[in-house]
């Protein structure tokens, strides 16, 4: 009985709204509808334009709030359908979503007629003047409402006006007094229904609804909840895989980049970006081009859009990086188009150990073919002259020992250098007395010395015979630096000269200097001379014995160890090596 008086109630109102209405209409229809109906023109053009703007942006559109900020700027109602008069959004009220009436409005539009009507709007309750057109907005009809309430518009009607709101407001009073308790049992469970549903579209998929409501109510709740735990799995999962996709992406060993078929850089990696030295953070939605990506990247990405196949390329940057970059078009289970993808690898470091790799074994060959060449030519000439004196075949003999030994030197420095190149142990530490290893590396380098009539000389710290200084050092590899070092020295200082050690003390770090009288070194060979197999002037040199690997060697074991090693040399004034930063434990 309640719900019939109820809809008694609220018929006698509707009835009261219409007949209210269209009296309004009647008097000022001649006047009045048609320049509304050019308004609303104006205005569907005006937001028709703005919708193809917003498309060709590349934005997502929200329809709902598209023609909600419409309907804000223009003061009018803003409804939208498809083509085929299907809802699509309302600036007032998004339940519009389950009527299944076609508007008049809608079908006059549909009909290929001037789609105005006037009519009650089920909403506002209010008479209301829609106005609907076709508008084309990026190669997709739509149907635009506009729709305004008809206020009284001449001042003789104010009265009348006044009249119907009173019986509206009274009429309303009636219904919700007696239909309050009534119609609040349903309206409040939709209204939960609603914010549940505002909480759950704002990200909060953990939310449980009500499903305790009656009837229809109920049963909507029950099945919105279900809607809603699928769409939590689903969030969930696909949030896992891109998760797990962007742990992938990050940590691989090349950079990549992502380009999407609007030219837009859409993924780039850390290391992309510390090759490319750009950040995708400044580029989001922009035009690849616009990165200052190097040339020759440049036109591998052209390439691989023109040819839509794999392409591979080796790229040398202007800052000496040499990239190997593979390119790729990205393509859709269906074989559709989306994108392109460019890995890039740094492989400056190993072209470089390539290089090394190749003038080591370059240099390795020349420098076992002039002995081996020797050997060789001796043993022909013992073949050939099988009756030469004793004299000449102990010169032979002495000759061919000598150079026995020489290869047999080279062979032994050689698989040193092979050694420490291949390990990979780090370099252990312990405290020792540096004053008896140097003396124990001058003491074997004393024969060499004396040979050409050298004085060795140790100064500094050195002075007090009572002193020990301990450092903390690897032991071996310091004697091995110092006897290169000390080596180096005694083969080019001229014969009755002098050779110095220096130490000096500073803070808690020790340096060694060894100082000769040699005829020194130009400066444009300075930074060369730790090179494998590199000798300052082959001609000038070709009297002293050696292959120009103990510098070499001497400099990765300081590299090694920790320490510096620095020379200072001027032609005509000698040569100083100096490892400095040798940290010291304690001076007793």
């Amino acid at each position: 009985m309640k719900k019939k008086l109820l809809r008694l109630i609220l018929w006698i109102i509707t009835i009261q709204v219409v007949i209210s209405g269209a009296l309004i209409a009647y008097v000022s229809w001649d006047s009045n509808m048609k320049s509304l109906s050019r308004a609303h023109s104006q205005k569907i053009s005006y937001i028709s334009e703005a919708l193809s703007i917003t498309q060709k942006n590349g934005t997502f559109i929200n329809f709902h709030h598209f023609v909600q900020k419409m309907s804000t700027l223009k003061d009018v109602r803003v409804t939208l359908y498809d083509s085929n008069g299907r809802f699509l959004a309302d600036s007032l009220n998004n339940t519009l979503l389950f009527q299944e009436e076609v508007e008049p409005e809608i079908k006059h539009v549909l009909s290929g007629k001037v789609g105005d009507a006037t009519r009650v709007d089920q909403f506002t309750k209010q008479l209301s003047f829609y106005s609907a057109r076709k508008i084309t907005s990026g190669g997709t009809q739509f149907i635009l409402v506009l729709s305004s309430s008809i206020e009284p518009l001449k001042s003789e009607l104010l009265l009348l006006v006044r009249h119907i709101v009173l019986a509206i407001v009274i009429g309303f009073l009636i219904a919700i007094s007696t239909g309050y308790r009534f119609v609040k049992q349903y309206t409040d469970p939709i209204v939960g229904l609603k914010e549940s549903a505002n909480t759950i579209a704002n990200g909060h998929y953990a939310y449980e609804l009500d499903t305790s409501a009656p009837d229809e109510v109920g049963e909507l709740a029950e099945v919105f909840e279900k809607m809603t735990e699928s769409v939590r799995t689903a969030i969930t999962d696909l949030s896992e895989s891109n998760a797990h996709m962007n742990a992938v992406i990050h940590e691989m060993f090349g950079g990549l980049v992502g380009i999407d078929l609007e030219d837009h850089v859409f993924i780039m990696n850390p290391i992309a970006e510390k090759i490319l030295g750009v950040s995708l953070n400044q580029f989001v939605n922009k035009d690849y081009k616009t990165m200052a990506f190097p040339k020759a990247i440049m036109t591998s990405i052209e390439e691989v859009k023109q040819k839509q196949h794999e392409t591979t390329h080796r790229i040398t940057l202007e800052n000496g990086t040499v990239l190997l970059t593979q390119n790729a078009p990205i393509r859709k289970e269906n074989g559709v188009l989306i994108g392109y993808v460019i890995v890039l690898f740094d492989i400056t470091e190993k072209t470089r150990l390539a290089e090394l790799q190749r003038e080591f074994f370059t240099n390795v060959s020349h420098e076992i073919r002039t002995p081996l060449t020797s050997i060789q030519g001796f043993i022909e000439t013992l073949e050939n002259y099988k009756h030469l004196s004793d004299e000449n075949m102990d010169s032979i003999l002495a000759i061919m020992i000598e150079e026995s030994e020489r290869l047999s030197g080279l062979l032994d420095t050689i698989m040193d250098i092979a050694r420490f190149d291949m390990s990979q142990e780090e370099i252990k530490k312990a405290a020792f007395d540096i004053q008896k290893s140097i003396d124990q590396v001058v003491h074997e380098h004393k024969h060499l010395a004396e040979i050409k009539a050298l004085s060795i000389h140790i100064q500094g710290l050195m002075d007090n015979s009572k002193s020990m200084l301990q450092v903390i050092q690897n032991k071996a590899h310091f004697e091995t630096i110092l006897s290169n070092l000390l080596s180096n020295a005694i083969k080019y200082s001229p014969e009755k000269s002098r050779i110095d050690i220096e130490l000096a003390l500073q803070a808690d770090y020790l340096s060694v200097t060894v100082s000769d009288k040699g005829p020194g070194i130009d400066a444009k060979h300075l930074d060369k001379i730790f090179k494998r197999f590199y000798r300052c002037d082959p001609s000038r040199n070709s009297k002293v014995p050696g292959y120009g690997l103990g510098l070499y060697i001497a400099k990765s074991l300081c590299d090694a160890c920790g320490v510096n090693l620095e020379v200072d040399s001027e032609l005509g004034h000698g040569t100083q090596f100096t490892i400095s930063h040798i940290e010291c434990a304690s001076i007793e």
